[in-house]
């Protein structure tokens, strides 16, 4: 994986995986879609604080076949569905370190706060 500061270089999903960068193949993987229900967002109008948080996501039986070293996971935005990853935009990139071996793997996604 490249280091942050070039990966903020690359706007697109595709230009990151193009740039050397792997998605996960462990078996069972699946890109993840979020829905409305699956995300929480806190307006503090004393702070002027807006913080966004993602409900975990859990992969069942993550890897036994075929198993990957994690080292991140990506937040991505795609305008519609059956968007290519040409036009996915990337959000947030958290630091994930794990390797999987046929159990469960449950991410927990930080909440991210901005000013507005």
């Amino acid at each position: 994986m490249q280091a942050d500061s070039t990966l903020r270089t690359h706007p697109t999903l595709s230009a990151l995986l193009a740039a050397g960068n792997t998605e996960a193949t462990f078996t069972n993987y699946a890109r993840k879609v979020l829905t409305a229900a699956d995300i929480t967002v806190s307006v503090n109008t004393g702070t002027h604080v807006v913080t966004v948080d993602v409900t975990d996501q859990v992969w069942t039986a993550a890897g036994g076949a075929t198993n990957n070293s994690v080292g991140a996971l990506l937040t991505c935005y795609r305008p519609t569905s059956g968007t290519a990853d040409s036009g996915i935009l990337v959000l947030t990139k958290h630091d994930y370190v794990i390797s999987t071996t046929g159990g469960n793997l449950t991410a927990t996604v930080p909440s991210i706060g901005t000013a507005t």
